[in-house]
């Protein structure tokens, strides 16, 4: 596979001033640095088959960051949260 990497240049809306809270750590931005890169090649309609894009970094100002998630995490389905008697149906409630 072919493998792009695709150039932005220093202009940004970002702010590195503003930073989430300490239990936030700085992530890995490969993965995003891939999707936003073939997302972005798709939309200017430059995208190529069999190409893998990578944005070369995140624009100035932008950093990636995550966090553990509590111990005491679970999934709720959308299911779970609507009244015992309604319908969803085209993902509109219906009483």
């Amino acid at each position: 596979m072919v493998t792009e990497i695709v150039p932005i240049n220093a202009f940004s809306d970002g702010d590195a001033t503003h930073l989430p809270q300490p239990e936030w750590k700085h992530a890995n931005p490969t993965i995003y640095l891939e999707k936003l890169a073939a997302q972005w090649k798709e939309k200017q309609g430059s995208a190529r088959p069999g190409v893998k894009y990578y944005l070369d970094r995140l624009p100035n100002g932008y950093v990636l960051f995550e966090r553990a998630r509590p111990s005491n995490a679970k999934m709720v389905s959308w299911e779970s949260m609507q009244p015992e008697n309604s319908v969803v149906a085209n993902g509109f409630h219906e009483d």
